[in-house]
């Protein structure tokens, strides 16, 4: 990451993955005094002390640290914290960690840690440190890599992300048109109306809700088709819950969520009439294939033909918490050589790590772009990094930003997979729901948001759709406005009246990226349409001849 100019004293984060693109919020960079008097190689290294501090201030700290040595018998049991403690004005001390890693192994070599952080409101100083949780692990840090960065608001953060969207998620239609005598009156025109997104927005879906025969089953499919593209069943096909008895997998409930969802729906336009009616095929997310956590493993297991199916899995869920599989079998590789062995047996298959804490906050945000590192660098075939973005209270933007901008340093996409928001207040959550969104969409790494359940009988802490009859929810209206009015394209093109030269014009707009319906109408009746798909990095030329 290098800066770019911002306010007086302060930059915005300049960051290249495929292309180059800069933060939406600021950072100002502060001195950390140097000393010489760190040790090299221990177990519990203060890398700074009396670091002047403002209160209730936004800061971000890194550094480069690697594990010297781990006794063998620790392997699973280590963690890496790195930890502030603030002075108080009673000279009190406050110690409070800011980030955490677990299983970090020699080999890994040079790797950050840290975290971001809001300072004690009487905080007069702090000191940072890294500490390893066994005594018996050396780890060294590097002095001359540390940053500490205060995180700035952007009143214009809006503005800029919008901006943002406008060139990351719209190309470029032109029409070129022959037209007879008879169009020259000026009662011509074309309509642009998008049929669908080709960015991937869905759902969590509750078991049952799907496949029953009620009135209300009728009616959660045909919201799930009209405003969703993805989905992924919350629970139908976890191993624990698929085999509750070791030898007696039950299949079911997982196949009957992909018959349904894997056959022809539909999706209409915001004015749904016959013209704007296009099917399309739903696609689906496994989750999980494993769970590393051991409340999460299958009694069982403690003493799929449909794999194919899916076009996302999530290979070994939360694995930054837990590593029962690693653990109990000995193998610090499991995670790559899982991630190999599954995209054997699916080779077309996008396989993902998901995990929490992440995003919605950032203990463990380093930890998992290590992990993906990691990954890297052991040649697992890891096709993109879940967040799981479960809210449960309102957070800074430029902490957001500053999250997803450290997690797409790895280059490797970034879905948030089970977004919710368990703020009791309606509007407050409303507004939080918006600006994740929004601030998602913007981001060059992003390719796909799926809410974790849209109906208040599955998911109570945040639902887009309540009651039997399904009416949208305050969140709800917020989120239908910005997929299907601010980032929909529904755009008339008028023809001028008059002689053109050979009869031929040319006319240019951007639309987001998805399927749209172009539509030649005289005298307010059709006379001619296309549907046409606008990809991403994709402009298109469309050619009417009404001669």
């Amino acid at each position: 990451m290098s800066v770019t100019e911002g306010n007086t004293g302060s930059r915005k984060l300049k960051l290249k993955t495929s292309e180059e693109y800069t933060s939406l919020c600021y950072i100002e960079e502060v001195a950390l005094p140097r000393s010489s008097d760190v040790p090299c190689v221990s177990s519990d290294v203060t890398c700074f002390e009396d670091v002047p501090v403002v209160g209730n201030q936004r800061y971000m700290f890194t550094i480069d640290a690697r594990v010297v040595e781990i006794p063998a018998e620790s392997m699973w049991e280590h963690m890496l914290d790195t930890r502030v403690t603030y002075r108080l004005p009673d000279d009190r001390e406050r110690t409070f960690k800011i980030g955490k890693m677990m299983h970090s192994l020699c080999e890994d070599g040079w790797f950050e840690v840290g975290g971001d952080f809001t300072a004690h409101r009487k905080a007069k100083s702090m000191s940072i440190s890294v500490h390893a949780s066994v005594p018996q692990t050396k780890i060294e840090v590097n002095m001359d890599s540390a940053k500490l960065l205060k995180l700035l608001p952007n009143s214009n953060w809006k503005q800029d992300a919008s901006e943002r969207i406008n060139t990351l998620r719209k190309g470029g239609i032109t029409i070129k048109a022959t037209l007879g005598e008879k169009f020259k009156d000026g009662a011509m025109q074309f309509r642009i109306e998008q049929l669908r997104s080709s960015f991937p927005f869905g759902s969590a879906i509750g078991a049952g809700n799907l496949s029953g025969n009620s009135e209300v089953n009728a009616k959660y499919r045909e919201n799930l088709f009209k405003y969703f593209n993805w989905a992924v069943p919350a629970n139908d096909v976890k191993w624990r819950l698929m085999e509750r008895n070791q030898g007696q997998p039950n299949f079911q409930n997982g196949d009957k969520d992909l018959e349904i969802l894997l056959a022809e729906g539909f999706v209409c336009s915001n004015v749904c009439t016959r013209a704007n009616i296009s099917f399309y095929r739903m696609k689906v997310r496994g989750h999980c294939l494993m769970w590393a956590k051991v409340a999460k493993i299958a009694p069982w297991l403690k003493l799929c033909n449909a794999i194919h199916s899916f076009s996302h899995w999530d290979v070994n869920n939360e694995m930054l918490h837990d590593a029962w599989y690693s653990e109990k079998l000995q193998q610090p590789h499991f995670l790559s050589e899982t991630f190999k062995r599954f995209h054997e047996l699916a080779p077309n298959v996008q396989l993902f790590v998901n995990d929490f804490s992440v995003f919605s906050k950032g203990m463990f945000t380093m930890a998992y772009k290590q992990q993906v590192r990691r990954l890297q660098s052991q040649n697992a075939p890891i096709g993109g990094i879940g967040l799981q973005s479960h809210f449960r209270h309102s957070d800074d933007i430029e902490a957001l930003d500053m999250r997803l901008n450290i997690l797409g340093q790895t280059g490797v996409p970034l879905w948030i997979t089970e977004f919710d928001c368990a703020i009791e207040d309606d509007q407050e959550r409303a507004d939080l729901m918006e600006d994740v969104l929004r601030l998602a969409f913007s981001h060059p790494q992003m390719q796909g948001i799926m809410v974790w359940g849209y109906w208040s009988e599955n998911d109570k802490k945040a639902p887009l759709m309540s009651g039997t009859d399904f009416q949208l929810t305050s969140s709800g209206e917020r989120i239908h406005k910005l997929w299907k009015e601010e980032w929909w394209t529904s755009e008339s093109l008028p023809v001028p009246e008059g002689p053109r030269c050979h009869g031929e014009i040319t006319m240019t707009t951007r639309a987001f990226h998805g399927t749209h319906r172009i539509i030649a109408e005289y005298g307010g009746m059709s006379v001619w349409n296309k549907e046409v798909e606008l990809g991403p990095n994709e402009n298109l030329v469309v050619y009417v001849d009404l001669d």
